[in-house]
């Protein structure tokens, strides 16, 4: 073990360097491991907060200060303790909010219960703005900067933390920084100032609540400043993306946009179609800002450029042009492999949809809101997507005001529905997720079996409430042996002992008539997929690209 290739024992910690339990264990194999651990092991050592690691972590910075540092932030005048590594100079994440946390629990530990509801006094303001000198003074380089108003640090700190940097050697901690968090309901003007002053060559940008004109100003300028900036979230911009727009569109490296909560013009999404780099596009709870005329659809569907690498859109809740947001997967072309189309308008989905059937024959994950007694758009983009594996439908409904709604409670009569989905679905299709309270028969749901070529391993009819012995009596004869998981959480009918049965031949989740009795949690992947995936960047079926966007990281 003790000849065991450096390179190979790098490789291996890097693997585990999300997993403090692993690390933990490296430690203890030998001297070697040891060493090549530490550095993995306090790149981020704020990330997980206990009452146990805050005293543990303070107090091991407080060995690694030298008489005068530790005079500076103490008041004392002897180091007593000597840590055997230097470990501020490992640390490469700055979550200046989670520091914040930690601190006020190492001076407060009655607060056990981590809620963060603190009263920031002038000792513990003090000691943040300490220890943060410390460690932009002592860390070789500092990748990642975070600060979040939910936590911890109130309006009145934010706006003093340039003031961490002014030690000496700061600057040069964080020349080499990648990626720049500021998020909650605070004057972020000098913050953002400050970063676009010290920093070039961010690649990833996560801001939200931009509120007043100055703020707008230094997000446009930080953008601006940055030679490679790679992946940007922007969230509640109000009116002012127009701005932004223009800055991204300069941005021929951008691979990742996402945008929540904003109000955007033609012209705005029309910039965001010359990021050429563009692989995963996010817009969430968005509008817009006035209608546009069929001329400047037009105009722009003339002059649309390929967007060859975009292979994931995610539209939800979001107000804008459908004839504008089908560009998108006109310029996307076969490139495209997953799809989320929820809470649109009926129209506007009806139009992507259409779009898609005609030029995204490769799509892979489908996650889409349809309204009733309209599934005829859908069977035909199924017919086209002969690589489906996962499809998660939902139903949307018209409201007595106009307005439409998801109501998964209303029974949607699917007898005929169901017969004729089975029939398009292609035979790729792994994963079926119907978020709706469909209504059918155990007849309706053996035609279904009868016509689908698919064999589908996870079927998710956790919101159906008319499954009974029957029902599963049908999955039994048709799925035994195919089918894996099955949700059918709602469907109060079923009689423990049909239960029982079943699930000698399949993972069931549901308790039946005993549904009151027994606390329920899904356990199927697919919930994970599409309404609660937070690595936005992941792209399962694009390995290769994901090692050339590495190389690109490593190389700038």
């Amino acid at each position: 073990m003790e000849k065991f290739p450096s390179l190979c024992i790098n490789s291996i910690i890097e693997n585990f360097s999300d997993n403090s339990h692993y690390l933990h264990s490296c430690l203890l194999i030998n001297r070697h491991w040891c060493i090549n651990t530490i550095p993995v092991l306090w790149r981020d050592p704020f990330r997980v907060v206990s009452l146990k690691s805050s005293a543990y972590l303070m107090n091991s910075y407080l060995q690694c200060c030298s008489n005068e540092e530790l005079y500076e932030i103490m008041g004392k005048l002897e180091n007593s303790n000597v840590a055997h590594f230097d470990y501020p100079r490992y640390l490469r994440t700055l979550n200046i909010s989670r520091i914040g946390v930690v601190i006020q629990i190492w001076l407060e530990p009655q607060f056990s219960n981590l809620k963060f509801n603190f009263v920031w006094g002038e000792k513990q303001k003090y000691y943040l703005k300490s220890f943060c000198r410390f460690f932009t003074s002592r860390s070789s380089a500092i990748h990642s900067i975070a600060v979040d108003l939910s936590l911890s640090l109130q309006e009145n700190e934010v706006s003093k933390i340039p003031e961490i940097f002014t030690h000496p050697n700061a600057k040069s901690s964080i020349s080499n920084l990648r990626e720049v968090k500021c998020h909650g309901m605070f004057e972020k003007t000098g913050f953002l100032q400050f970063v676009a002053k010290t920093s070039n060559n961010i690649h990833k940008l996560s801001v939200s609540v931009i509120r007043t004109e100055s703020e707008l100003k230094s997000m446009v300028n930080l953008i601006n400043a940055q030679k490679f900036l790679l992946d940007i979230s922007i969230e509640d911009c109000f009116d002012n993306f127009n701005m932004i727009a223009r800055a991204l569109s300069h941005k021929s490296s951008l691979k990742h946009i996402k945008l929540i909560g904003g109000r955007f013009n033609c012209e705005d999404l029309k910039s965001l179609m010359e990021c050429y780099q563009l692989k995963t596009l996010m817009i969430v709870e968005c509008e817009s800002l006035r209608n546009d005329s069929k001329d400047e659809f037009y105009n722009i569907g003339k002059k649309i450029q390929p967007l060859s690498k975009l292979y994931k859109i995610t539209l939800r809740d979001t107000f804008l042009p459908g004839k504008l947001l089908a560009f998108y997967f006109q310029a996307a072309n076969s490139k495209i492999q997953e799809v989320e189309l929820s809470g649109l308008m009926p129209s506007d989905t009806h139009i992507i949809i259409k779009a898609i059937t005609l030029h995204c024959p490769n799509i892979r994950k489908l996650s889409v809101t349809i309204d009733e007694g309209h599934y005829d758009n859908l069977y035909k983009l199924l017919l086209s997507c002969e690589k489906l594996i996962s499809i998660l439908i939902d139903s949307i409904t018209k409201e007595e005001d106009g307005s439409f709604d998801i109501d998964r409670d209303k029974e949607i009569e699917a007898n005929e529905i169901l017969p004729l989905f089975g029939k398009y679905i292609p035979s790729s299709l792994k994963l079926l997720q119907i978020w709706s309270n469909w209504v059918f028969t155990p007849e309706s749901l053996e035609k279904f079996f009868i016509n689908c070529s698919a064999k589908i391993e996870i079927l998710d009819l956790a919101y159906c409430e008319c499954i009974t012995d029957q029902h599963l009596n049908v999955f039994l004869k048709y799925a035994k042996g195919i089918l894996k998981n099955l949700d059918i959480d709602r469907a109060r009918n079923l009689s423990i002992e049909a239960l029982n049965h079943a699930r000698q031949f399949m993972v069931i989740e549901g308790n039946g008539n005993s549904y009151n009795e027994v606390p329920y949690e899904s356990s199927l992947w697919g919930y994970h997929r599409f309404r609660n995936n937070n690595s936005e960047d992941s792209n399962p079926f694009e390995e290769e690209e994901e090692e050339e966007e590495d190389m690109e990281l490593q190389t700038n």
